[in-house]
């Protein structure tokens, strides 16, 4: 009955596939008039947090109250995408406005060649800018240019945070927060652990490993486990909203909120148990892991409520936020700016999203439809190294119907299916042109990350 429902479906939304995009060729656009050349700018990122766990996306928990109401006073995007659902590829992308295939950092212990390739940071410092980054992790993954770096839990950022504003609140700044309460396994501070049923007894022991002996064993969890797991995980985002609530209040009490753009998004999601059994993210290729939150809040709190539905990735934040502080752009950035996306007549310029595996599994977004490609059938590994993660050479997902991804219509439309292929190889292609070499971590990095599961 799926099947025939979806036929019927695609009949009436048939082939929106098939238009094409120059994706980092936007052509006979109008930017929005909006300019604030004097004004800060704090970009706040939170690992491992789905946008459909946030209130201001739809979730019915309220986890984020705080990040819900900078969202009422800015810009949503409603389908904002990671290039990979990991976290050194995805924030040096957010960071240069490249692909991962593109600065050659496509996996965890990959570090980007500074000599070649600007950053945010590097900008805006030539820019006049005093610029910072408080991480609770991608510590070990260098500077990024930054004029300074501090790191630690997601408190300790916090603190130093503010006490740089008071220190900097008569320059000119830009600083980076990275959160990283989110990620597994799922340890909110008992104050924020408000989503749990008190009286659970359930199996689940706080641990990765037995997260991961889910997915081994391909385990069924009761739905007492299985939402005592979400509502822990539920609790580390509130934990995280209350933090970056600390952090704007410093900025309205100096007076500074009034001309500061704040941009709030995520590295990636997390899979929570919704393929293969997967708690994690590193592995997938999904919305759950792909699909990720993004705020504008403007100082003057212009395009208030704007909800924009146009798909769109971490590449165009940088190209966006330059155009607004009217700083010319020399990069070859692969990302567009938004702000044509302030008028709804330009959506339609924006409807594809490129993200990978690694150097092995493609995927192509679009409004309709997620387009997987295999060639190699490679099966993902987690942590410990296991064939657990299964993904075939070829994936199709019609998101009309079936949002969660989980109904594989390859076979039934391989028209479809070929035209996105074609579309994705298109677009990656140019791509490779691009290419400065990465450098592998130290030692001591590896081991940091083989101890939160990225490497073996």
């Amino acid at each position: 009955m799926k099947r025939i429902l979806l036929a019927l479906l695609i009949c009436l939304f048939i082939f929106g596939c098939e238009k094409e995009t120059n994706k980092g060729v936007v052509e006979n656009q109008q930017l929005v008039d909006y300019e604030c050349t004097d004004c800060n700018v704090v970009l706040i990122s939170i690992e491992t947090t789905r946008a459909d766990h946030l209130g201001c996306y739809g979730y019915r928990k309220n986890t984020t109250p705080f990040i819900d109401s900078i969202a009422k006073g800015g810009i949503l995007f409603e389908n904002a995408f990671a290039p990979q659902a990991i976290t050194w590829p995805s924030i040096t992308s957010m960071l240069t406005s490249l692909y991962p295939i593109s600065t050659d950092v496509r996996s965890q212990g990959r570090v980007l060649d500074y000599n070649k390739t600007q950053t945010m940071a590097s900008i805006l410092n030539s820019n006049g800018y005093v610029t910072a980054a408080f991480l609770a992790q991608f510590c070990t993954a260098g500077d990024y240019h930054f004029n300074m770096k501090s790191c630690g839990d997601d408190a300790f950022i916090t603190d130093q945070a503010i006490k740089w504003i008071k220190k900097n609140k008569d320059q000119k700044f830009f600083f980076w927060m990275h959160y990283f309460a989110p990620h597994a396994p799922y340890d909110p501070p008992p104050k924020y652990d408000i989503f749990t049923n008190k009286n659970y007894r359930g199996i689940y022991n706080g641990s990765y490993e037995y997260l991961n002996n889910v997915t081994l064993n391909k385990i069924n969890l009761s739905y007492e486990d299985y939402n005592h797991i979400i509502s822990l995980y539920d609790g580390e985002i509130f934990y995280v909203d209350n933090l970056i609530k600390s952090v704007y209040r410093s900025l309205e009490n100096l007076g500074l909120s009034g001309k500061t753009i704040v941009v709030i998004t995520a590295d990636h999601g997390e899979d929570l148990y919704q393929h293969n059994h997967y708690f994690f993210h590193a592995c997938s290729i999904y919305d759950s892991s792909l699909r990720i939150p993004l705020i504008f809040k403007l100082p003057d709190n212009s395009y208030s409520g704007r909800r924009v539905d146009a798909i769109v990735e971490n590449i165009d934040i940088l190209p966006t936020l330059l155009d607004m502080l009217k700083i010319k752009k020399h990069s070859p950035f692969q990302g567009n700016s938004l702000l044509p996306l302030l008028n709804s007549d330009f959506n339609d310029k924006f409807d594809v999203a490129l993200s990978e595996y690694e150097k092995d599994i493609f995927t192509i977004r679009t409004h309709e439809w997620r387009y997987i490609y295999n060639p190699k059938n490679i099966t993902p590994h987690g942590y410990p190294e296991g064939d657990y993660y299964k993904v075939a050479t070829e994936e199709l997902y019609n998101h009309l119907i079936d949002p969660n991804e989980m109904l594989n219509v390859v076979a039934e439309y391989p028209d479809i299916a070929e035209s996105l292929r074609k579309k994705l190889l298109n677009l990656y292609k140019p791509l490779t042109k691009e290419i400065a070499p990465s450098k592998k971590a130290d030692e001591k990095t590896l081991e940091q990350l083989r101890s939160l599961g990225y490497l073996n």
